[in-house]
């Protein structure tokens, strides 16, 4: 049989009016969607790459015109691989105002405007793409079993959840092992469920909650599914701690440092307050490095150092060893006399 490859990649959500981030700016942030909408493209045709699986949550339909239409399809046009395959999800279901419905689209590019599921056969491979779409913000689940291959290949996209407690329309897993693939929209978190059930996540990243690599999967299909993620935004959310005690600022700096992308950090310092560490001096320094930095200082002022700093603490402290008292007593103390004397509450 003849091998073909694939670039699955969905969740897009163009026009994302992004109105509670407060790392970039809404626009710059739209814009980057379409650019790697676009890298997207470029990486497939310089695969190579057979085919296009996009599916659903393209867009957000409140602010998604026909314009922004006419601008996602003008994207795909370069794609010079054999065809695209289109679905929707909950965010820009078929009914109503879907926009894409008013444009015309090129015979490459197919779109599946039906919650039926269609099939569509490639001969020359053997092969079957079924796809179905929403066509209400709450859809039905389609009857997965009741599909009969025709084809040797069968591949199924779907916008779907697959916890049985979710509301999106799920699905077991088990009913979709049979197909030599399947992919997945509605994760933002790029996931294999089995081998041949993936969700590519989504295209770029929408907030701080989706750290890590976000682009989509790379497949190729032969005898065998042979499978890979590739990161296509430059975008990168990085949320993490770091416990800052016995690290001088060098080895701060040198442990959170990175080169390439549009990278955005969220920072917890954790530890003990040391007098050499300010975190908006951190902060500029990181700034070399990162788009964005937010820094929250989660350290705590131990009695060591509030000894060595506040001669009223020390005296404190040394009123309270003269006096004997039962040790939880005595932390319970201390650590009212720190919050006090740091003006915290």
């Amino acid at each position: 049989m003849r091998e073909f490859s694939f670039l699955h990649i969905s969740d897009l959500h163009l026009c994302e009016p992004f109105k509670n981030n407060i790392y970039l700016d809404g626009y710059f942030l739209r814009e980057e969607m379409w650019r790697t909408l676009q890298n997207a493209v470029m990486y497939a045709n310089d695969k190579n790459i057979d085919f296009i699986f996009i599916t659903g949550d393209i867009f957000n339909k409140e602010y998604f015109t026909k314009a922004h239409a006419l601008r996602f399809i003008e994207i795909l046009k370069n794609f010079m691989g054999e065809k695209i395959f289109i679905i929707f999800g909950n965010h820009d279901y078929v009914g109503g105002d879907n926009v894409l419905v008013d444009v015309d689209i090129p015979e490459n590019i197919i779109v599946n405007f039906s919650n039926e599921i269609d099939e569509f056969v490639l001969q020359d491979y053997d092969l079957s793409i079924f796809m179905h779409s929403w066509t209400n913000s709450i859809e039905r689940i389609p009857v997965i079993d009741a599909i009969k291959f025709k084809s040797k290949r069968n591949i199924l996209l779907l916008h779907s959840g697959t916890n049985v407690d979710s509301n999106y329309m799920p699905v077991a897993v088990s009913s979709l092992n049979r197909f030599d693939y399947v992919a997945l929209g509605h994760i933002h978190k790029p996931m294999e469920l089995s081998k041949n059930v993936c969700y590519s996540g989504s295209l770029t990243p929408l907030s701080i909650g989706e750290t890590g690599d976000h682009g989509g999967m790379y497949g190729v299909i032969d005898e065998k599914l042979k499978l890979q993620f590739v990161r296509l935004s430059e975008l990168k959310y990085i949320d993490t701690e770091l416990n800052v005690d016995g690290l001088s600022y060098e080895e701060i700096i040198e442990t959170l440092k990175i080169e390439g992308g549009i990278n955005i950090l969220r920072l917890k310092l954790k530890g003990s307050k040391n007098i050499y560490i300010n975190s908006d001096d951190l902060k500029a320094t990181l700034s070399n490095f990162y788009k964005c930095v937010e820094i929250l200082d989660e350290r705590i002022y131990t009695e060591e150092f509030m000894k060595t700093h506040s001669e009223l603490f020390a005296g404190i402290v040394n009123f309270l060893d003269k006096k004997n008292l039962d040790e939880n007593l005595r932390r319970e103390v201390i650590e009212n006399a720190i919050k006090h004397l740091v003006g915290t509450k």
